[in-house]
């Protein structure tokens, strides 16, 4: 306080942050899959105070949605956007938060590793697919594999 860099906790409810977000940030953004997702955070968050927000209730939002069978790249999705929304009202908007706590917590690892390789009828049919130049790329790729 003495130094003049004391703000006093953000008493804004999330849900008048996720409401101008969606007004002001949102019709900038390509897709329409955002919508949606601020629809869920704020049902979850929407009711508390933007310094209310700890990691620990992240965590347990993290935690809920991969035990709803949400994919791991999905909550990483939703929970980053609230880190912006967050950011976005820590920097732009004039609201003290000391920590963002979607930053604080881990995110679920992804587990979406590929184990196909191809028939062997359907090599036939890429390299016919190929123009003639690159039928060779693909057989050197097929024959160290690289595809």
């Amino acid at each position: 306080m003495v130094l003049g860099t004391y703000a006093p906790p953000a008493d804004v409810k999330l849900s008048d942050l996720i409401d101008r977000y969606r007004t002001t940030v949102l019709p900038t953004l390509r897709g329409h899959h955002h919508i949606s997702v601020l629809r869920r955070l704020q049902d979850t968050f929407g009711d508390h105070s933007l310094s209310a927000v700890t990691p620990a209730m992240v965590a347990a939002y993290r935690d809920a949605r991969m035990r709803a069978g949400a994919a791991a790249s999905t909550v990483k999705k939703e929970i980053s956007v609230l880190s912006r929304v967050i950011d976005l009202a820590s920097r732009e908007w004039g609201y003290a938060v000391p920590v963002n706590p979607c930053r604080v917590i881990s995110c679920p690892p992804e587990r979406n590793a590929r184990d196909r390789r191809l028939r062997p009828d359907e090599e036939r049919y890429l390299i016919a697919a190929c123009p003639p130049h690159l039928a060779l790329l693909a057989r050197l790729a097929l024959a160290t594999a690289a595809l």
